[in-house]
């Protein structure tokens, strides 16, 4: 006779063993790595307006509206990636690294100046705008650039402008025969107002071009007294008033002068009462080769340089005025005895967390 108590073990066995196998089975379709399944089609960035054209082994991006879809860059497909999960695309020095999403119909998109990811969804193809091309009009220039605003620009509230209104007061200033600069005059006298180092327009064919910044500094004020300077001209003159702090600093309270660490880019002395000064001036560049991984390696080897001995540093200023930004290199981390206080460290962060964070989406516009 039958043991009908072995009959039903055998069979939750064999149900229990064909539920795993379904639930590996089912984990594997969300889990599936960016490089096992085809990329190919148009891809749409949740925010941003970006959308992303993968073919093979290059990749095309273009910045949309709801009335433009305009060419912005494209990358070629690399091998250097470790992570079998990501897909590595590279443009120029910058490396943009595709990894799966929460389905197969979406991906997350990071920039190598990026701290966070930009999620991308698939859609069937591209918009009505991106099949249309946009004539090259002073009136569709200035559309494009309120629209792109409009739609991406975050601080409206905070700096309580009315965008519509502004709209209104500047659109009938702007004709078939506006000169290319006079629409650059119009579109950076509309934004002049934020003073927002994270908003530039360079019109590269007229050369000119515009950088936000506080005007109540003096770099500001230059900056929003011209308009004709290179990108070149604008980065000479943050580094002259930098060398004219350093200069002050080293004349007027350090007791020697300062030491140069990270390609220039940072500086350490000991001021008068000593108190540890450390001078930084960009969040990048801190290697003149290798990219973000030496120049972590030559901040690392600065900061354990600087303060390989802290008994005799009863403080510590840390001085970041005239600062060009770029990623975030320095995180607070493990800490150090100042005088029998303890007080921040200054690490470097892993090469996720040490990218570049923009607090804003940098808005830029072609002009002429």
């Amino acid at each position: 006779m039958e043991n009908r108590d072995s009959k039903c073990g055998t069979n939750k066995i064999a149900s229990l063993l064909f539920s795993t196998a379904a639930l590996i089975a089912l984990l594997g379709t969300f889990f599936t790595p960016a490089a096992a399944q085809s990329l190919d089609g148009f891809w749409q960035s949740d925010g941003y307006g970006l959308l992303v054209e993968i073919r093979g082994g290059k990749m095309s991006v273009s910045q949309i509206t709801s009335i433009s879809c305009l060419p912005w860059w494209t990358a070629k497909r690399s091998d250097s990636s470790v992570n079998k999960s990501e897909i590595v695309f590279k443009r120029g020095d910058a490396v943009i690294r595709l990894s799966p999403g929460s389905s197969s119909d979406t991906l997350l998109m990071r920039e190598s100046v990026s701290i966070s990811s930009m999620e991308l969804r698939r859609v069937n193809d591209r918009p009505k705008n991106c099949t249309e091309k946009l004539a090259n009009t002073p009136q569709n220039n200035y559309a494009v650039f309120w629209q792109t605003f409009a739609e991406q620009f975050a601080l409206f509230p905070l700096y309580q402008t009315d965008w519509v209104a502004v709209d209104r007061k500047y659109r009938p200033r702007v004709t078939a025969s506006t000169t290319p600069e006079e629409l650059f005059g119009i579109l950076r006298e509309m934004i002049l107002p934020f003073h927002n180092a994270h908003t530039n327009i360079n019109a590269a064919s007229i050369n000119r071009q515009y950088v936000g910044y506080r005007s109540a500094s003096e770099i500001g004020l230059q900056l929003q007294a011209t308009s004709t300077l290179s990108l070149k001209e604008i980065l000479d003159l943050f580094s002259q008033r930098a060398q004219r702090t350093k200069d002050i600093i080293e004349s007027k309270y350090s007791d020697a002068k300062l030491w140069s660490y990270c390609n220039d880019m940072i500086y350490f002395g000991m001021l008068k009462g000593s108190v540890g000064y450390l001078r930084i001036l960009g969040f990048d560049d801190y290697a003149k080769e290798g990219g973000f991984a030496q120049g972590g390696i030559s901040l690392e080897a600065a900061l354990d340089d600087i303060f390989k001995d802290t008994q005799q540093m009863k403080g510590l200023i840390l001085d970041v005025r005239i600062n060009t930004g770029g990623r975030r290199s320095l995180l607070p981390g493990d800490r150090f005895q100042i005088n029998k206080r303890q007080v921040p460290r200054l690490l470097k962060g892993n090469a996720q967390q040490s990218e570049r964070a923009s607090a804003f989406h940098r808005a830029t516009a072609s002009i002429g």
